[in-house]
């Protein structure tokens, strides 16, 4: 089972899935290769900065590292167990990370060390999407929004109580979410 998939350009994309698959395609979809990634755990979201810089999260807190394009994945450490949902680069070296429990870890040197975000949501956030460095929104049970890059979240009014799954930022004023 296949969880998220990420474009990254015409012709590169990685998806993500249960017992830590990973697979990559390099011809636009046509053909789809294994990659290892040194875990059994599952795997719910996957973000590349550029073809070769990626990240992968999921269950127990896992995060994984590439720089070679997926060839190798490196376990970092995330500081907590709960289930990791969704990932997304905030520019050239910061990333955001959103789970369980309310879980938002932020990173600043390309994934390789994360630091909580929040400390005032409990509900389960299932994306997140950036426009820029600074201007986000992560969406679950609630959707919280950023303008300063992560460091303080607010909520915003929903049309429904519906579960958010997934969100695009179109620009700093403009989202796309579904659920």
């Amino acid at each position: 089972m296949l969880n998220c998939v990420a474009q990254i350009d015409s012709l590169n994309a990685t998806a993500v899935g249960s017992s830590g698959n990973i697979i990559r395609s390099s011809d636009g979809g046509v053909t789809w290769l294994k990659q290892t990634s040194g875990t059994n755990l599952w795997l719910e979201g996957v973000s590349f900065r550029t073809p070769s810089a990626g990240l992968v999260v999921g269950d127990s807190g896992i995060i994984l590292r590439s720089e070679d394009g997926g060839a190798t994945w490196v376990r970092q450490e995330s500081g907590t167990s709960e289930r990791l949902m969704s990932v997304a680069f905030r520019g050239d070296s910061s990333a955001t990370a959103v789970g369980d429990q309310g879980v938002i870890l932020g990173s600043n040197d390309g994934g390789r060390s994360w630091a909580l975000q929040n400390e005032e949501n409990d509900v389960l956030l299932n994306g997140v999407s950036f426009f820029d460095e600074k201007n986000g929104l992560a969406v679950g049970w609630k959707i919280l929004e950023t303008t300063n890059g992560g460091l303080e979240w607010k909520e915003q009014e929903q049309p429904a109580q519906w579960v958010q799954r997934s969100v695009l930022c179109m620009d700093p004023d403009n989202a796309i979410v579904v659920g």
